[in-house]
């Protein structure tokens, strides 16, 4: 482990799950390593290795080995980073499992100072290079399994919305197949990360890595019956945190975990989304209309939960803070855009951003989307529970950063506020 990650190349076959680690001369050649995860978007990476010269040629050869599509993951502790040179660490985290897609070689006059880069994105690429009509039957969920099945063999996906008839009307699309999965995620307000079981394969080197899809309600709903207007949905509630505290302001019993933290809140977001639907049976014309509070006091630890997906009441309105629609959807299918206007009005809940940044060793472990973090130390209108949304990771001799964006949908208030 040469700097807080384990950069590995995949062996055998594009299916295979088995990895190994660099040869020592490449793998001291790193100088950084950058990977950028978001919730709902592919992940990406880049590595840089230093390179040197001699009498014109390239020592590393590092152009050489890594200039085909080799499969790629980056591993690291999820702890206290170890000791350059000490033994690999227990508890390890899959950043991502992806491909090369391109590389950049950069020679300076003299060759001083050069270096190649090689960059990818995670393993959905896969189902993302070939564009041709496509026809699907079932149920959404089952359609969706059979999408990323060359991907990951057991996912995790959400409910079915709706099921397409072989007889009736199938589900189309012209994409690839990630474009239509992404399709379906929208459309069932679910979205699309993945994760790594890392497991070692000693006495013998190397790991093996298998990816899981998952594409689900994210943060977890209490049901899944259906949209906020469907009897027994509780909403978008932020549960029990599993990631590491932010402590903003440190005090005599904890330190900072953070190096700057910011927050802003968008008073003016929508508060509803309304859809229009034309039933391509019948012809019959439908609207739905979702609601979302601006301030539902579901976040805040302790206390009367609210409910997602209707009018909080936590925190009132002024005379100059009113509602806002917006409209979403347009001719097709009633459910369908029922979902959407659902979907839109979730997103627009989400008012309050915030940024991050903080360290492997402030923190003692690491961030990655779909986590939900407290965070405390900056009065009562910044602390309270946050999603993790995206998370850039950079990673060199100085240490492990992480660039952590984080969202909101309540703010943690100890008294009623008349804004």
């Amino acid at each position: 482990m040469s700097f807080g990650a384990i950069v590995l190349m995949q062996s055998g076959d594009p299916d295979s799950d088995e990895f190994g680690s660099l040869d020592p001369t490449h793998d001291s050649a790193i100088t950084e390593i950058r990977v950028e995860q978001h919730l709902s978007k592919q992940t990406t990476f880049a590595i840089r290795f230093q390179e040197d010269f001699d009498d014109k040629d390239a020592a590393e050869k590092a152009q050489e080995l890594f200039s085909k599509s080799r499969g790629i993951a980056i591993l690291v502790a999820n702890g206290a980073p170890p000791e350059p040179g000490g033994p690999i660490p227990a508890d390890l985290r899959c950043l991502v499992r992806g491909q090369i897609e391109n590389a950049e070689f950069h020679i300076n006059v003299g060759g001083s100072g050069s270096w190649f880069e090689i960059r990818g994105q995670d393993v959905r690429t896969r189902i993302n290079r070939y564009n041709v009509p496509s026809q699907e039957n079932g149920d959404t969920k089952e359609i969706i399994e059979r999408l990323v099945s060359p991907i990951s063999k057991s996912p995790s996906v959400g409910q079915g919305i709706k099921k397409y008839e072989k007889n009736g009307l199938s589900f189309n699309y012209r994409g690839t197949d990630l474009e239509a999965v992404y399709d379906l995620t929208k459309k069932s307000a679910y979205c699309f990360w993945l994760t790594y079981d890392v497991m070692s394969l000693a006495p013998n080197p190397g790991f093996k890595i298998t990816t899981k899809a998952h594409i689900e309600a994210s943060p977890e709903r209490e049901t899944s019956k259906g949209p906020p207007s469907a009897e027994g949905f509780d909403g978008l509630v932020l549960g029990d945190t599993d990631a590491h505290k932010f402590s903003i302001l440190g005090d005599a019993e904890s330190c900072e975990t953070v190096v700057s933290f910011s927050v802003t809140s968008d008073n003016e977001a929508p508060t509803s989304a309304t859809s229009y639907g034309q039933d391509l049976g019948d012809g019959t014309q439908s609207e739905t209309e979702d609601a979302t509070s601006l301030d539902a006091s579901q976040n805040n630890g302790p206390g009367v939960a609210g409910t997602g997906g209707t009018e909080g009441e936590s925190l009132g309105k002024g005379d100059n803070q009113g509602d806002r629609c917006m409209t979403v959807g347009g001719n097709g299918e009633p459910d369908i855009n029922q979902w959407l206007a659902f979907a839109a009005a979730t997103e627009a809940s989400w008012y309050i951003r915030a940024e991050a940044l903080t360290s492997a060793h402030m923190l003692q472990g690491i961030v990655e989307p779909h986590q939900v973090l407290e965070v405390d130390g900056g009065g009562c209108g910044v602390a309270g529970k946050y999603q993790a949304t995206d998370v850039t990771h950079v990673i060199n001799a100085v240490g492990h950063w992480m660039q952590v964006t984080l969202r909101s949908n309540s703010k943690n208030q100890t008294e009623e506020l008349n804004l």
